[in-house]
């Protein structure tokens, strides 16, 4: 697997032989790196049919990768490592998948690191900001961070309307969510959720530990709600068209739908296993278990 370095010697191209280290434009198979030595922005032909990349984003490495008209586009990437500071990464999977994303970068540009399409099957973010755009993620997301809202260490992963999350598991450690697409099983041990636009959680959501979820969404369903640990679950805007199929809380965790809570449609109620009844408006229909 012969390695690539981008230098950017020449121009922007990424098809021009000179802009690599050694000399010669990627091949499929090859491992491309991005590092300190990179004296431009890599933008130029980058649909590159018929190649699968390993792509390595070394601290050091300052310049930009594609745009959002323009992505890096091979057939697919074995996987992508993001480490350096980048000015904006955009890749996308053309006809086949990104096998494993894993960012790590401590910087704070919102959404630094965009894949624009395609298919994507597991995704780690330890540092840095992400943003899903028209992708179908296959497999597990996995959301670490600093457990804070905001910050340069903090993980931030978008995921906008237009995402197909059919299949895949989110698990948020830390840092902070925005899902605006419906997720199938959301496990929060930490940081930050919100869930907005119109989506929800099809079949479980799952808040443990001292993880955060505001349901800001409309027209959204949850279909189950087990909220444990010291986790806490609020309205903070009044919306039409939500409902909560069915919710449960145990220990110290927190159901909070004092704002908008008589326009949400609890179908079975909220059922409370632990010390703290739901905090809802009057004639809102809670039970406490035996």
């Amino acid at each position: 697997m012969p390695n690539k370095v981008w230098t950017g010697n020449t121009d922007t191209d990424f098809g021009t032989a000179g802009n690599w280290d050694p000399s010669g434009v990627p091949a499929d198979l090859d491992a491309i790196i991005y590092n300190e030595q990179a004296q431009n922005d890599c933008t130029g032909s980058m649909t590159q049919a018929a190649k699968t990349f390993k792509m390595f984003v070394e601290p050091g490495f300052t310049k930009g990768i594609g745009s959002s008209g323009t992505p890096l586009s091979p057939v697919g990437f074995d996987l992508v490592y993001v480490r350096g500071n980048s000015q904006g990464i955009y890749i996308e999977a053309a006809s086949g998948t990104i096998d494993f994303l894993d960012i790590d970068t401590q910087s704070n540009k919102d959404d630094m690191v965009q894949v624009m399409s395609g298919n994507l099957d597991r995704m780690t973010v330890r540092q840095g900001r992400a943003k899903l755009n028209g992708v179908t993620l296959t497999g597990r997301l996995h959301v670490l961070g600093s457990g804070g809202e905001q910050g340069v260490n903090s993980a931030q992963v978008h995921i906008p309307t237009g995402n197909t999350l059919t299949g895949s598991e989110i698990v948020i450690e830390g840092g902070r969510l925005t899902l605006e697409s419906t997720g199938i099983t959301v496990q929060g041990n930490g940081g930050e959720i919100v869930i907005g636009g119109s989506a929800g959680v099809s079949t479980l959501l799952e808040l443990t530990g001292s993880a955060k979820c505001f349901w800001d969404a409309t027209n959204s369903t949850i279909a189950l709600l087990e909220a444990r640990g010291q986790s806490q679950f609020r309205t903070r805007i009044s919306r039409t068209g939500r409902t909560m199929t069915a919710a449960h809380t145990y220990d110290d965790a927190v159901y909070d739908a004092r704002i908008g809570g008589l326009l949400i449609t609890h179908t079975a109620g909220v059922r409370a296993h632990g010390k703290n009844p739901p905090l809802m408006p009057m004639g809102t229909k809670y039970s406490f278990a035996a």
